[in-house]
């Protein structure tokens, strides 16, 4: 939309405008909406009766919506973050999260993925003073965890180790196993999990029981209980 006035109008009044998608015909400053290049009259009366007219072409140009993309693509467990790009040489940037402001004011920013639908967006204000924005949806996959029951500690590299198994930003706050005698075998919240052995030797096949406290993004704690049966 732009706004179309009379300059020195002088005496004159009683305006009447012709033109395309004009918000009013009869007053002094109407609003054209113009859909392509379009030319635009007003003529106008003084008190004399004397007639007065003036004319504007108003040109228009397309603005294209800017690429907006996600890095990882696809689904992505809350709490992780995503790399948000778009297109450069714009005069300022904003994001908002389902509505919401985030921090950045680049083209590229990384937010923090917290439900199962984020909807991104970015207004830029380009070179010319324009507002173009663009959106991209992301899904969250709610953090999950799981605990296999049984591993095979032979150096094969399948299921060679006990682990937890977590998906998305979950905390292991406290891991260990014991043996049947209720000893403690293995404490540690190391990602790579037991190697089946105890004090560098081989631990025998048989049930070992295990607990695991883990900790969500939202703040709330789970404990974990259960056995694994190790196999050579």
């Amino acid at each position: 939309p732009v706004q179309l006035s009379v300059l020195n109008p002088g005496s004159f009044g009683d305006f009447q405008w012709e033109g395309e998608n004009l918000s009013c015909n009869s007053c002094a400053e109407p609003v054209a909406s113009p859909d392509r290049g379009s030319s635009y009259l007003v003529v106008g009366e003084d008190p004399m009766g004397c007639i007065g007219a003036g004319s504007i072409t108003v040109s228009t140009f397309g603005l294209s919506t800017p690429a907006l993309t996600a890095n990882p693509p696809g689904e992505i467990a809350q709490g992780a973050t995503v790399t948000l790009t778009t297109e450069g040489g714009g005069q300022s940037y904003s994001w908002t999260r389902n509505g919401s402001s985030i921090d950045g004011n680049s083209e590229s920013i990384t937010a923090e993925v917290l439900e199962e639908n984020n909807v991104f967006r970015v207004e830029i204000v380009n070179e010319v003073g324009c507002l173009i924005s663009a959106d991209i949806t992301v899904i969250g996959v709610p953090p999950s965890f799981d605990i296999p029951n049984a591993f095979t500690p032979n150096a094969d590299d399948l299921n060679d180790r006990f682990r937890v198994i977590i998906m998305g930003a979950i905390e292991l706050l406290d891991f260990k196993i014991f043996n049947r005698w209720g000893q403690v075998v293995y404490d540690d919240t190391n990602e790579m999990g037991w190697d089946g052995r105890i004090n560098g030797d081989n631990a025998p096949s048989e049930v070992y029981a295990y607990t695991a406290t883990l900790r969500f993004p939202d703040g709330r704690t789970e404990e974990a209980r259960g056995e694994v049966m190790l196999i050579r």
